[in-house]
């Protein structure tokens, strides 16, 4: 085909911008059906046993609720470090062990999320021990204990993603500053251990999701709406 040269800036223009028009509507056409041909949404929730408690619950019981009354047959169940490793080396899995096997007599999938920042305020939980400590030395620390963790649970049926941090790049709550390099560090250290997919939480209004979403093998979003 052979092309002639415009002279005139104008048909550039529209040329260009007819273009523009083209890429957006096939575009537009595929992300459609995309939509259209979706399976409906399968819903789940997250338990958190320092929230419960702070409610004034009876954790455990309310635990059982949500799987029973509710039904829940997904589940983001948070790994706070404060809770797993309350003295430097020793670690307490009980309480997530109870949620965890409670989870697997009902079939439930199960999300084990990982990391310094989980969810509930003040986002970052580490533990007391903690305090003072340098950056460097409390990432170190919590290698360790992402470790742990996944080591701990490697071998549990009933999980089926990890999690690694929540919304680890939006500096918001009681944190340390936002470190991308950490972060794949972390998925890293999942990963060497574990083959099962790793899901990286984004915030939804306050980020573009490409940093996270290329460490992750699942892309999570925030989203909060206000009627």
């Amino acid at each position: 085909m052979a092309w002639r040269r415009l002279r005139r800036p104008g048909a550039v223009v529209l040329i260009v911008a007819s273009a523009a028009v083209v890429i957006l509507f096939i575009v537009g056409s595929v992300l459609g059906r995309a939509v259209l041909n979706a399976s409906e949404p399968a819903y789940g929730a997250t338990f958190s046993r320092p929230y419960a408690q702070f409610l004034g619950l009876d954790w455990r019981a309310a635990y059982i609720a949500s799987l029973d009354d509710l039904g829940l047959r997904r589940l983001r169940l948070p790994a706070y470090w404060e809770d797993i490793e309350p003295t430097p080396g020793q670690y307490d899995f009980s309480d997530l062990d109870w949620q965890v096997a409670e989870a697997s007599k009902r079939g439930v999938s199960v999300i084990i999320s990982v990391g310094i920042k989980q969810p509930r305020w003040p986002e970052c939980h580490l533990p007391s021990w903690a305090a003072g400590r340098g950056e460097t030395e409390i990432q170190r620390r919590a290698l360790t204990m992402i470790a742990a963790v996944v080591e701990h649970y490697r071998f549990e049926k009933a999980i089926s993603v990890w999690q690694v941090e929540n919304e680890p790049l939006l500096p918001f709550g009681v944190c340390p500053k936002p470190d991308p390099e950490f972060l794949r560090s972390e998925v890293a250290e999942v990963r060497a251990l574990d083959r099962r997919p790793v899901l990286i939480q984004d915030a939804g209004e306050f980020s573009t999701w490409f940093k996270t979403a290329r460490d992750a093998d699942i892309l999570g979003v925030s989203l909060y709406r206000e009627d």
